[in-house]
């Protein structure tokens, strides 16, 4: 017998609008993610806390049996010649040598940071248990309703609600002669009449673009299948056509897409509502025409030239001496965030006191001498990876988008924050981008493996790197524009001639992803960072390594050079400046997080690093000391 209440409950949801069903779904898949993504950072900035937690106590409490064991005393002399036992004698004689309230001191600040370090675990471990508490009753709703779509695509359909009661008489019933078709050829032709409007580039091609191309793209293309364009279509995939113009029913992505026949598409989603379906439908059985002046297909035409580049405006003249700084933005947006993103993206401007931040959907602009919010840039394409400005100042290089599903790189006007130009094509999102001094080249890579340099100018791809095996982190010009370097997770380095492609060094077997890389001011020295925290150096005349250190307690994250002074950041939440021999100048501490990315400012004067926690530090160079903190928030 049925639980109580399923006689009532299993009609009504039977009786519910499937697209109400699959956008509940895509709410909580979204959510799911958001988790996810926000989980696996959490577990690893956790664990690093607790690592250093464990080794700050054990130092702590030896240090406090040692000044126990010493007593107050005063300090021993030193000895007139240092120690010649054993390590052991030499490191008792350094203790007894020691001034009580130096100890004392050393001992005060452990405990210090053991404080500090348990005040950050204690919200980062609520956070994760309320995620971790959250997930099984999201992933139990996700497959619940994933099912019931998947059943309810196989189950007959429900008989029509019956007309409500009217006082009207009816009218009179048609007759059996006006009822019947006039002959056998008139429903097909008012069907194929009906779907005749609907065309490839006019309706499909955005269908595709929204639910199909993170796979069936030039770079993945699963199955042989690509979607981007009406002939890549119709030319089919691995296994032949899967478009036969004028029979839905005998199409194979007709039948994939409307779960008749496996692998279901689109995978590990649901299933495509009614009205999406039936418009592959429509547009099928009218011969599957490309535009709204073409004919049911015979012969595929030649394919029409890929526009990677939409330009959107010209450049309008502006005042040569006046520092180029937002005057026109919004300094509100309507994107909200539970909380502050993550800065991994961050430039100063080299011509202004101007920082600009990647957030939630969009660009924050502020005033590095007085931390004030200048404007908003709007970037709805997705995630802010990566922030280049032009050498002059007046333009923002912004690159990003929807992991898994495309990416973008757009070019903004400084000033007005107009849209001068944007490449998309991209079909997933990228995370290295390196913009040429002269502003000519720009060069994007990512998870598709690829470095593509495009000219700034007018949109042409000028060349294509396909030598790297996995997914690309990072990219330098050489200031000369010369040389290209572009580097992996899998720790392989190349560099380019940037205008001929042609491979100048392959520097791999560095045993850890690599997550940046820079020039010198002259060209002749390449510096990378990796995620084992070492700096790693070669000269460009052979590619023979030069030097390496240790710079970071976890990864190095980011590094960048001006003059004679290099900066890294890390994990361990310090930004480091370095002499290009890898001697110590000073640290910029006091974040306690991971930092991202760290930048210079035009003269060196500023150094600023992006944060886990959402904050974005600015420094005083010469000093090291913290000047302001910055919000992702949006």
């Amino acid at each position: 017998m049925p639980a109580p209440g399923l006689e009532r409950l299993l009609p009504e949801l039977a009786a519910l609008d499937a697209k109400v069903l699959s956008d509940r779904l895509n709410e909580l898949n979204a959510r799911l993610k958001v988790i996810s993504d926000e989980a696996a950072p959490l577990r690893q900035a956790i664990a690093a806390h607790e690592a250093e937690l464990a080794a700050v106590t054990r130092r702590t409490n030896l240090l406090d049996s040692i000044i126990k064991a010493r007593g107050d005393g005063p300090p021993l002399p030193a000895p007139p010649q240092p120690a010649q036992g054993p390590p052991l004698d030499q490191w008792l004689d350094q203790f007894l040598m020691a001034e009580p309230k130096s100890l004392a001191d050393h001992l005060a600040a452990q405990q210090a940071r053991i404080k500090a370090l348990n005040d950050e675990l204690t919200p980062m471990r609520q956070k994760l248990a309320a995620h971790e508490a959250e997930l099984p009753r999201l992933t139990a709703w996700v497959n619940f309703l994933d099912g019931l779509l998947k059943a309810r695509n196989h189950m007959p359909s429900l008989p029509p609600k019956p007309p409500e009661p009217s006082a009207q008489p009816p009218p009179s019933a048609p007759s059996q002669a006006a009822m019947a078709p006039s002959n056998a050829a008139a429903a097909p032709q008012a069907d194929a009449k009906s779907a005749a409007t609907v065309t490839f580039r006019e309706h499909v091609s955005q269908l595709f673009a929204a639910k199909c191309i993170g796979c069936h793209n030039p770079d993945k293309a699963k199955g042989g299948l690509v979607l981007e364009t009406y002939e890549s279509a119709m030319a089919g995939g691995g296994s032949g056509r899967v478009i036969v113009p004028g029979a839905p029913e005998q199409s194979r992505l007709f039948r994939l897409v409307s779960h008749v026949e496996e692998p279901e598409m689109p995978p590990h989603e649901s299933r495509l509502d009614d009205a999406k379906i039936d418009l592959i439908r429509r547009w099928i059985a009218a011969g599957a025409p490309a535009d709204g002046g073409a004919a049911a297909v015979g012969k595929v035409s030649p394919a029409a030239p890929r526009v990677v580049f939409e330009p959107a405006i010209d450049a309008v003249a502006r005042d040569p001496d006046a520092p180029p700084v937002p005057t026109a933005l919004p300094k509100d947006t309507e994107v909200t965030a539970a909380h502050a993103p993550p800065a991994r993206a961050l430039a100063l401007s080299p011509a202004a006191p101007l920082l600009a931040i990647g957030s939630e959907g969009c660009v924050l602009y502020y005033h590095t001498d007085t931390g004030e919010r200048l404007g908003v840039l709007a970037f709805p394409e997705g995630r802010v990876e990566h922030l280049t400005f032009s050498s002059d100042g007046t333009q923002l290089i912004v690159v990003g988008g929807q992991p898994g599903q495309a990416g973008s790189v757009v070019v903004f006007d400084v000033e007005r924050g107009a849209r001068l130009g944007r490449f998309d094509k991209l079909y997933d999102a990228a995370f290295a981008g390196a913009v040429s001094a002269d502003g000519g080249m720009i060069a994007v890579g990512g998870t598709n493996k690829k470095v593509r340099v495009f000219d700034l100018f007018d949109g042409a791809r000028l060349q294509e790197f396909t030598a790297h095996n996995d997914w690309v982190f990072a990219a330098a010009f050489s200031p000369d524009g010369l040389l290209l370097a572009t580097a992996d997770r899998a720790g392989v380095l190349f560099v380019w001639e940037a205008d001929t492609g042609r491979t100048v060094h392959n520097l791999s077997g560095v045993p850890a992803a690599l997550t940046g890389v820079t020039f010198s001011g002259d060209g002749a020295t390449l510096a990378a960072s990796a995620a084992d925290g070492v700096i790693r150096m070669w000269e460009m005349e052979e590619g023979r390594t030069l030097r390496q250190w240790q710079a970071h307690n976890g990864a190095a994250l980011g590094l960048t050079w001006s003059g004679a002074m290099l900066a890294t950041c890390g994990t361990d939440g310090v930004v480091k400046l370095w002499n290009p021999d890898g001697g110590p100048i000073r640290s910029c501490e006091g974040q306690g997080d991971w930092l991202y990315r760290v930048v210079f400012s035009g003269d060196a004067k500023l150094t600023a690093a992006g944060g886990w926690n959402g904050s974005a530090f600015l420094f005083e160079t010469d000093s090291g000391k913290l000047i302001r903190t910055v919000s992702t928030a949006p």
